[in-house]
């Protein structure tokens, strides 16, 4: 729920180069990270890329390099110092739990939910379960509306710069599947991030985001998209 804000606030940093935008971001990213550990690893990776995508037409140069430093160093040093209360105690006792790389049958367990056809649709997460389970069978059509769009809108128009960044969210639970499935076994601290599941509701940020690209000037494009929301609807 904080990501659109933090992204807000770095476009707004990025734009006038005011310092209380990245402490503001700082303090966010911080006390989410009380909420949810795992997510102080997707939010670094999400403010990294998107620090990419922003400055992609940019000269790599040392004004960039020197901004890049600036804004992710007071970042982390806000949310460590944050956070310094538990880190401290876990670098000099190391819990094994919290260290290790994640187990095989935790690999196969989080695979089990997942398939290649559910992710590119949004399926497959703990908290879309019920939802999953109750979707009649007639409609299931319906549930592959955001491949759809995806793929109408590469085709057809063009999504811009920060489309790459939220296409990059569309796929990231497939790039966490990926990780988790192949690479979580094997590298330390992965039990962070072990439940590629959890993830989903960045997809489904990027399918808002998407949907906005769609001209919605056109009668026939409004009447569709009621009659697709009804069909949605209707059997719950």
């Amino acid at each position: 729920f904080s990501l659109p804000l933090l992204l807000l606030l770095f476009e707004k940093y990025l734009q006038t180069k005011k310092n209380e935008f990245l402490i503001f971001i700082g303090l966010v990213f911080g006390m989410v990270g009380f909420l949810e550990s795992q997510s102080i690893v997707h939010f670094s990776l999400f403010l990294f890329i998107y620090f990419l995508v922003a400055n992609f037409h940019n000269k790599f140069d040392r004004h960039l390099l020197t901004q890049f430093i600036k804004i992710f160093g007071v970042i982390f040093a806000i949310v460590l110092s944050l956070h310094l209360f538990w880190l401290l105690p876990l670098i000099i006792m190391p819990n094994s739990y919290v260290s290790s790389a994640v187990t095989g049958n935790d690999v196969h367990r989080f695979a089990l939910r997942f398939s290649y056809l559910n992710m590119i649709r949004g399926w497959g997460s703990v908290f879309n379960y019920f939802f999953e389970y109750s979707f009649p069978d007639a409609l299931i059509f319906l549930s592959f509306f955001p491949p759809v769009l995806l793929t109408v809108l590469i085709l057809f128009k063009k999504i811009g710069k920060m489309g790459v960044f939220y296409l990059f969210l569309f796929f990231y639970p497939l790039l966490l599947h990926f990780f988790s499935k192949y690479l979580s076994g094997y590298i330390p601290y992965a039990n962070i991030i072990r439940d590629p599941g959890r993830s989903f509701p960045y997809f489904f940020f990027s399918l808002a985001y998407l949907v906005t690209l769609v001209c919605w000037k056109n009668i026939v494009t409004k009447c569709l998209a009621v009659v697709v929301l009804l069909l949605y609807l209707f059997p719950f």
